[in-house]
């Protein structure tokens, strides 16, 4: 019996007080998969860059794992690292590679201080078409602010502003139905750490990687960052006790970001994939076993031709699916089975498929082939 996993692969970097390390295997996909190895064959799924190192693949092969579900995209691979002080049980991570909110994340506990930033009370407002969308002075308090993560957000003296030192820490507004080409404008100010401070928009759940990065790198660079992929990255800090004007315009295709009214980044936003497919055949009776990802926040409507392959039509021999209202979702004690593979219903037509994969989900079908 083989088993299937399905997971993130990257490559890590780890630093302590003592060693640093760059580019080791990591992601949960390649854990599981290479401890599973030692006691049955694993048919690995996931994606990696061009980038990818080639003793990796051979490390996979050499733990029996079937690696025709394993893609290589153009771009590179998902990257995580790690930075760890004096007290190894705390550890700050960075990920390298519509609501609105500001990220205030302590990134470097080996500084001295917070990584702190205050907004100015007359200056948060998102506007699309010369009409405002929103606009917040705090003088109803953190009304319509939502905060994420183990943070001390309170507004002092007409500004928001959070001061643990503590990392993913997140207040956002706003709406994901708002429509888009809007203009984000807002004042902020470091008070202190390493780093300078996230600008999130455009981000359509709370743990949403879509931001731009000022002062990021060992405050050392600006970049916009947008699911796993950096775009327009130029050299840059953030000065402390400074006041920073900031706007975003994302209307017309672009984005365009300007720090004190002048323009830092225009870039067209990057392709985002979120559906991915692979197929292979069961050499023992002939089937094809499609696997899909949907990895969207909407379900999509998807017809499918395998070429190389003669599918008969009629209802899939098998077909099931794992996939959860919210892709945050995961299985406890008290809720065993919230995730869990369940049936559907799967048909061919003229050696076609045409089904609606649902938001956040895995698929796998079995196909029966028809003789030529």
């Amino acid at each position: 019996m083989s088993v299937l996993i399905t997971g993130s692969i990257g490559l890590d970097s780890v630093k302590t007080q003592l060693e640093e390390h760059h580019d080791l295997l990591g992601g949960s996909a390649s854990y599981a998969g290479v401890a599973a190895g030692f006691f049955t064959d694993v048919n690995l799924v996931g994606i990696v860059g061009v980038d990818f190192p080639r003793p990796y693949i051979e490390l996979y092969r050499k733990h029996r794992m079937n690696l025709d579900g394993l893609e290589t995209a153009e771009g590179k691979t998902f990257r995580w690292s790690g930075r760890y002080g004096k007290d190894l049980t705390l550890r700050n991570n960075y990920i390298h590679n519509v609501r609105f909110g500001i990220s205030l994340c302590a990134f470097d506990s080996l500084c001295e201080g917070n990584v702190v930033s205050d907004f100015s009370a007359d200056a948060m407002r998102t506007t699309r078409d010369g009409q405002t969308v929103y606009q917040s002075d705090f003088s109803q308090g953190t009304k319509d602010w939502r905060f994420l993560g183990d943070g001390e957000w309170q507004v002092v003296d007409g500004a928001l502003r959070q001061s643990t030192n503590k990392e993913n820490v997140r207040a956002v507004f706003g709406d994901k139905n708002w429509p888009g080409g809007y203009t984000y404008s807002l004042k902020a100010r470091k008070l202190g750490g390493a780093e300078g401070f996230l600008v999130l928009f455009n981000v359509r759940d709370d743990d949403g990687k879509h931001w731009w990065n000022l002062g990021g790198w060992g405050n050392k660079r600006h970049a916009l960052e947008i699911g796993a992929r950096e775009s327009g990255a130029i050299d840059g800090s953030i000065e402390s006790n400074r006041w920073y004007d900031i706007r975003i315009e994302t209307a017309g295709g672009r984005i365009k970001c300007f720090l004190d009214g002048k323009l830092v980044h225009d870039v067209a936003p990057p392709e985002v994939r979120s559906l991915f497919a692979s197929a292979t055949k069961d050499e023992a009776n002939g089937d094809i076993i499609l696997k899909v990802v949907n990895a969207a926040f909407e379900a999509q409507a998807v017809e499918i031709r395998i070429d190389g392959a003669t599918v008969a039509n009629g209802k899939a021999a098998q077909a099931v699916t794992l996939t959860s209202a919210d892709a945050m979702d995961e299985n406890s004690l008290d809720q065993p089975a919230k995730v869990a593979p369940r049936p559907v219903n799967v048909t061919v037509s003229d050696g076609r498929i045409r089904h609606d994969f649902p938001a956040n989900s895995f698929a796998v079908t079995r196909l029966k082939s028809r003789q030529r």
